[in-house]
């Protein structure tokens, strides 16, 4: 019991406080942002199933100007990025819900040689410095993974109501506990050249890394893109889970880039895996992981959409398939 409450103060100590943050967000400037994840676009149900994101992403702003301008939270933050000359910084919040499932959700019992249902909730404070060459982004978060992250409520709601089968192994799931990370990202550009009219086109290489009791892991990468615009929006792709930099700020017009994003990594551990159970699992995480992604993103000065579609390797080991996807939608204004 006592534990169970716990979690629960938990859960409503983390909504106070992003209640707090949106209501000041809400009083600047910056872009919205909502994205929806999920692997329909691969007629699949299971694994990486659904991800739901609610992001803010403040104005950009001069770098001699950041220690007056971002939140006193995030001044830590900005100590653990290398300093840049003529770059510009911004700031924002996000509050994400993902879920994981078995490959079978039909099934009732559990299924210890297959991965554990899993719900995670998470509260996200982002901090970053741009220029048209180098981009460097951290984060840090705070969330909850088990029953209070609400995902067996949230799935069960949408395939009622989209008829889809209907998951019966939510009971089996991971129980909870707090999670925490710190991430840093960093991007270099290899290469931009001129294609065509005011296209152009560039290489460039990122290493991302992630400390957290969650998901601790290591990654390195390469990233192509063609369009317009190309150096003044340099570094706002990323590896990070539901990071969309803001863009609406930085379009006069309207721009529109193609890219794709491979990489590379190595996963430490991963507790939507090998997390509390109320059965023995027998599966195994999968440490070295591959990601490929490809997508466009159209972009005005009040509105931007982006669209993609991502595949990854296996999560654990005794997984029968090597390769899973999932498609995502993201749509971002200016209020």
């Amino acid at each position: 019991m006592y534990p169970f409450f716990y979690m629960k103060l938990f859960s409503v100590r983390i909504l106070l406080f992003l209640c707090l943050y949106c209501y000041q967000c809400f009083l600047l400037a910056g872009q919205w942002t909502i994205q929806l994840e999920n692997d329909v676009t691969f007629y699949e149900d299971g694994n990486y199933t659904n991800g739901l994101m609610f992001n803010w992403q403040s104005d950009y702003f001069s770098s001699d100007k950041r220690s007056k301008t971002l939140p006193n939270v995030l001044l830590w933050q900005k100590k653990l990025l290398i300093e840049q000359k003529a770059d510009l910084v911004n700031w924002g919040v996000k509050l994400s819900q993902r879920m994981w499932t078995p490959s079978e959700i039909k099934i009732e019992e559990p299924q210890p040689f297959d991965r554990p249902y899993a719900g995670v909730l998470e509260f996200e404070l982002h901090s970053a410095q741009y220029t048209n060459q180098l981009a460097q982004k951290n984060w840090s978060t705070i969330g909850i993974i088990g029953p209070s992250a609400g995902a067996e409520k949230l799935q069960s709601l949408f395939h009622s109501s989209t008829g889809s089968s209907a998951p019966n192994g939510w009971q089996y799931q991971i129980e909870n506990q707090a999670v925490f990370s710190y991430s840093y990202e960093l991007d270099k550009l290899f290469i931009r050249q001129k294609s065509f009219s005011y296209y152009q086109w560039e290489f460039s290489g990122h290493g991302y890394g992630s400390l957290s009791n969650l998901r601790s892991e290591i990654a390195t990468g390469l990233t192509f893109r063609w369009g317009t615009n190309l150096a003044e929006t340099f570094g706002r792709l990323s590896s990070h889970y539901g990071q969309i930099s803001n863009l609406t700020s930085l379009t006069k017009h309207y721009d529109f880039t193609l890219f794709t994003r491979a990489q590379i990594g190595y996963r430490f551990n991963d507790v939507t895996i090998t997390g509390d159970l109320p059965y023995h699992s027998l599966v195994e995480v999968q440490h070295p992981q591959a990601q490929l992604k490809l997508g466009f993103n159209l972009t005005f000065p009040h509105f931007s959409i982006l669209w993609s579609v991502n595949a990854y390797t296996r999560d654990y080991q005794s997984d029968s398939d090597y390769w899973h996807g999932y498609g995502s939608l993201s749509l971002s204004w200016r209020i």
